[in-house]
């Protein structure tokens, strides 16, 4: 069951690298919130983990002038996000690597000014130690945000059975658990707060994040994809279909939201 979940969370990630779009809960104004929170400003050191295909990245060099380093597990996702800092000629704010978070990042410490990961750490089995590999590069004072997301109440079977098709893991975390991880890890909470998902202004907060014409060439690549590619086929087989059932779609939208977790360096 192990060996079928992570093959199902590797078979998510590299889908969304193929088609070159990922997101998060909240979307924009959710990065928008944490950057505010994290204060960061022109000149500031920032390090996204898990960038995905560089959108946030992209998005925080050109929006404030910081300097972004993203990484990432996946090299196809890497290679996307420099794609994306080089056609919006930020390459020179932007640096982005292959790095696994939950074993080490290859970084010193004391480096960087915000460490943040927006529905990242959620994905990881070892979430403790990306959480403390998250304090230790960042700088004294400075600080390490997350928008991760997590359960509002005790999920039902049926939801734990949906997001194991579709993404490979039923291991949303709870709000203490998160503050939990950062409180292990040496940081004082700032701000920690739930958030719950409404269906239209997450479809619009996503769609915010890209120009129209770019969207358009990611839902045309999305559906090539499922009209000749087993790899997508495969996906929407195990249950991404069953998102749109009212049913299923109604309980999963008030069993999960999103927790926005803020904590400074000591």
């Amino acid at each position: 069951m192990a060996r079928e979940k992570e093959s199902v969370k590797n078979l998510y990630f590299e889908i969304q690298a193929d088609f070159g779009f990922t997101k998060h809960m909240g979307g924009q104004a959710a990065t928008d919130e944490l950057a505010k929170l994290c204060r960061i400003r022109k000149g500031s050191r920032v390090l996204e983990i898990g960038c995905g295909v560089g959108f946030t990245s992209c998005y925080l060099a050109e929006k404030y002038g910081c300097r972004v380093t993203g990484v990432d597990i996946s090299p196809m996702m890497v290679k996307r996000s420099k794609e994306r800092a080089k056609r919006k000629k930020l390459e020179g704010l932007t640096e982005f690597l292959v790095a696994d978070a939950a074993k080490k990042l290859p970084f010193k410490s004391n480096l960087f000014d915000v460490v943040i990961a927006e529905s990242v750490i959620a994905f990881l089995k070892n979430k403790q130690n990306a959480v403390n590999e998250c304090a230790r590069v960042t700088k004294k004072g400075g600080f390490v945000g997350f928008n991760e997301s997590t359960w509002l109440k005790e999920p039902s079977p049926e939801i734990s059975e949906y997001m194991t098709k579709t993404v490979g893991t039923e291991e949303l975390l709870g709000f203490d658990v998160w503050k939990g991880f950062l409180r292990k890890a040496g940081l004082r909470i700032v701000e920690a707060r739930l958030e719950k998902v409404r269906f239209a202004n997450e479809v619009y907060q996503q769609v915010k994040r890209v120009k129209p014409l770019e969207y358009l060439g990611i839902l045309l690549r999305l559906c090539k994809g499922m009209l000749t590619d087993s790899r997508y086929q495969e996906f929407a087989r195990r249950g991404l279909a069953t998102f749109w059932e009212r049913k299923r779609a109604s309980k999963f939208l008030k069993d999960v939201g999103y927790g926005v977790y803020v904590a400074k360096k000591k």
